[in-house]
């Protein structure tokens, strides 16, 4: 499952993260987990398909723990400051109890933070897994702080952490970055944005603000942005 920057796919991963945890729900019964130290699934990733999960496994009365390596929402959280974040597509409801609606990446993050303390929402962060095995059924997850047990596995680590790169000389400068988190530090800058993405689109709109800004683009149409960023 995975949790990448645009609205459309976090509204997507939300509603993977809830149906794997109904299908796993109706794998198990409830009668067969006695042992207090084995979960019934185990979540890797605190971003929107990992949340949703663990807030559909607590209200199905699953033993469940969610492990995340960084902070809650690390994706959005390094997005670019007041970036706004879309709940496109409008026809696609959302699923499960996590939150979604348009509104700025830091409205978003604190009303998830506000979600997961009305819910109680049992989760490690700065927690990161660094191994996994199958015994007997079982699978043992281990940390630097332990190691879970647990009948499922969930992985919502996502992509943020593997960039897409040109593969040029001289992409490994200290003045090219692949990632915008604040976009007021330039001025009256000359900026190159390359990509045909609502990430490409919103980061060259914010910087032209301020900065003479050129927009470059492999293909021929914006076929992938939302109305307004076409606008």
């Amino acid at each position: 499952i995975g949790d990448l920057a645009g609205a459309v796919v976090i509204k997507h991963a939300m509603e993977q993260g809830f149906q794997v945890i109904e299908y796993i729900s109706s794998l198990l019964k409830k009668s067969d987990n006695q042992d207090p130290e084995l979960l019934d699934v185990l979540i890797i990733g605190g971003g929107a398909a990992g949340l949703n999960a663990a807030l559909q496994a607590s209200a199905s009365d699953m033993k469940y723990l969610l492990l995340e390596k960084e902070v809650i929402a690390n994706t959005i959280e390094n997005f670019p400051e007041g970036k706004w974040v879309y709940a496109e597509p409008d026809k696609q409801p959302s699923k499960g109890k996590l939150w979604l609606d348009g509104a700025t990446k830091e409205d978003l993050v604190q009303r998830w933070h506000q979600i997961i303390t009305e819910n109680k929402l049992k989760l490690h962060t700065k927690e990161p897994v660094i191994g996994c095995q199958k015994k007997r059924g079982v699978f043992h997850i281990a940390t630097p702080k332990g190691t879970y047990l647990a009948k499922y596995v969930v992985l919502a680590s996502g992509q943020r952490g593997t960039p897409r790169k040109l593969d040029v000389a001289g992409e490994d400068q200290e003045h090219v970055y692949h990632r915008l988190y604040s976009p007021r530090q330039y001025h009256n800058e000359n900026i190159l944005v390359i990509g045909g993405g609502n990430s490409a689109i919103e980061a060259a709109i914010v910087l032209s603000q301020r900065n003479n800004v050129t927009l470059s683009y492999r293909g021929t149409d914006f076929y992938r942005v939302f109305n307004d960023n076409k606008r």
